[in-house]
């Protein structure tokens, strides 16, 4: 009987060990002490330079996307027999005047301008947030400096 149980117990606790808890989150809402343009501006500026292209621009919402060539598990998971490079995609929803806040979204983009597109929902991702914020981080200080 023990050895049963033992022999039951030990795939549990092996699983177990392959779970990923991740911690605190990095937010996925700024604010910025700027106007609604200039904060924008910063943005466009700031993503672009990290080869994001701009696929939507609205009054209040921003839409940049580039192919996720850097990131493997991205290619692994998303990419398809068509195109094996996935495209990562940032929707900001920018709203407000002095403080100026803005709301991301990531998401991973399949087959990206095609009839069968699929997006994925990836906000919740740490990686995803995390390079985000640090793009948000930049923009701070682009408008800090002005």
């Amino acid at each position: 009987m023990k050895r049963k149980t033992l022999v039951s117990l030990v795939p549990i606790l092996v699983l177990s060990g392959c779970l990923n808890i991740p911690g605190n989150l990095p937010a996925n809402e700024f604010t910025f002490n700027a106007s609604n343009s200039s904060t924008k501006k910063a943005i466009i500026k700031t993503f672009r330079s990290r080869n994001y292209r701009i696929v939507r621009d609205s009054k209040s919402q921003l839409v940049m996307d580039r192919p996720a060539k850097d990131s493997v598990r991205a290619r692994l998971i998303y990419g398809s027999k068509r195109n094996t490079v996935p495209n990562a995609r940032v929707l900001l929803t920018i709203t407000g005047n002095k403080p100026t806040k803005v709301n991301s979204m990531a998401q991973i983009v399949t087959n990206p301008g095609s009839r069968s597109e699929r997006i994925t929902d990836v906000s919740q991702n740490a990686e995803a947030r995390e390079a985000i914020a640090r793009g948000m981080d930049q923009v701070k200080k682009q408008l800090d400096k002005k």
